[in-house]
């Protein structure tokens, strides 16, 4: 196993129509794999580290928190919640409130939900297997506690969170909360280029925790990240990203002092002329 053993597979991957992100994720496995074999001496090295740049470019997810549209006023979430029809409503109030994946909401059992310990433990999604492998505990924040507590009493709190039928009697799957949730966008004036479910519930839910100064470290936990380096492309939101320090950096007032401003000399008649 070598690098260009591993470009071959990264190409091939992405020549059947996989994610980048997703093939990064099993090139990551296969590192820790070869961690664990470079430690019981079984290999001598791992090929993926210190790949060429050339290579790590073909991983380069296609999405980039900094040019991704989410839900910038706290105010709006709760209107989006308001106006949607339960049980997307819940579905959206947890994605938005706890950063769970479409599939993960759906694939959600109560049997997972802890009120008490203010817990969500994500196991599965609507596929199967969690895109990252491994299961997370994921923390019930304020305003998703009462919504939570009250759907509980509602729906019977036994199998799904999210039931499988809708109101029309048809199967819920990851396209219908879009479909519901673009005309609730545009009656509240919010819609926009590349606002859609997605943007507006976990990438909203990243966005505002990095807005609110929370740990990118635990941010990284939540999403199951499987780097923090991920995560890190939400670090351009935290408040304290420029110190008071920073701020003062330029010793300069443009509006201060008594110094009086020098007109400006008027082009005289004979130098606007052409020629």
């Amino acid at each position: 196993m070598d690098g260009a053993l591993i470009r071959r597979f990264i190409e091939a991957k992405l020549a059947e129509g996989l994610n980048p992100a997703t093939i990064r994720i099993l090139v990551a496995l296969l590192s820790a794999l070869y961690v664990g074999l470079v430690e019981d001496k079984v290999a001598t090295a791992n090929p993926c580290h210190g790949l060429p740049r050339s290579t790590r470019r073909l991983m380069k997810p296609t999405h980039d928190p900094r040019t991704t549209p989410f839900i910038e006023r706290v105010g709006d979430i709760r209107r989006i919640f308001l106006l949607l029809p339960p049980p997307l409503s819940i579905a959206y109030a947890i994605g938005v409130l706890a950063g769970l994946r479409t599939g993960e909401i759906f694939a959600l059992k109560w049997l997972h939900v802890d009120l008490t310990a203010r817990r969500i433990h994500v196991r599965e999604s609507v596929k199967g297997p969690l895109k990252d492998k491994d299961s997370r505990v994921v923390p019930i924040l304020d305003p998703l506690l009462p919504i939570l507590a009250e759907w509980k009493l509602k729906s019977g709190a036994e199998g799904l969170v999210i039931p499988p039928l809708r109101s029309d009697g048809r199967k819920i799957d990851k396209a219908t909360p879009g479909n519901f949730l673009r005309p609730v966008l545009n009656a509240l004036g919010l819609a926009r280029p590349g606002l859609g479910w997605y943007e507006a519930t976990r990438h909203t839910f990243a966005s505002q925790w990095a807005l609110s100064g929370g740990s990118i470290e635990k941010l990284k936990e939540i999403l199951g990240h499987y780097s923090v380096v991920m995560t890190e492309r939400y670090a351009h939101l935290r408040p304290d990203l420029f110190s008071a320090k920073d701020l003062a950096v330029l010793d300069l007032n443009l509006a201060g002092g008594d110094e009086k401003p020098v007109p400006l000399a008027t082009p005289s008649p004979s130098r606007l002329r052409k020629g």
